[in-house]
């Protein structure tokens, strides 16, 4: 059995890998299509705007994410805003001791994680707390008359 690879894709690999990538996000679309288009999502992550992980084997994608260093006043925080795929609960471990190195490295005080419901009770027991909600809703153009 192949190992597990947790991998930060540098613009080449983001080019390689997009067709999987975007097999990945059309299971998911509720997740991403509200905010994101697949064009922007790839030129975002090509141009190091945003991080683009993939966890798998040297041979395929099981999962993925993408990621953003925002800096604010009080200091920088590492933000995980799209995560999809097989696997990453399974992989917590090495995905949050991969992602903590990273944020490290950019001098990040706080980490965030965006997801579905469910990830409330994974990640409570890494030591995130609830910092809010987030309710949203489509808006409609107001006429002028």
């Amino acid at each position: 059995m192949s190992e597990t690879v947790i991998e930060l894709l540098e613009p080449d690999r983001v080019q390689l890998y997009w067709p999987e990538i975007v097999r990945q996000l059309n299971e998911c679309p509720q997740v991403w299509r509200k905010w994101w288009t697949l064009d922007a999502l790839y030129d975002a992550a090509a141009a190091h705007y945003i991080q683009c992980w993939a966890v798998g084997t040297e041979d395929s994608i099981h999962g993925m994410a993408f990621s953003r260093i925002t800096e604010l006043p009080t200091g920088s925080f590492f933000q995980v805003f799209l995560s999809c795929g097989h696997g990453l609960i399974e992989k917590a471990d090495e995905i949050e001791a991969t992602w903590e190195r990273f944020a490290d490295y950019h001098n990040c005080v706080m980490a965030e994680i965006n997801g579905r419901p469910g990830w409330e009770r994974v990640l409570k027991k890494r030591g995130f707390e609830k910092t809010s909600t987030t309710m949203s809703k489509s808006l409609t153009k107001a006429k002028v008359n």
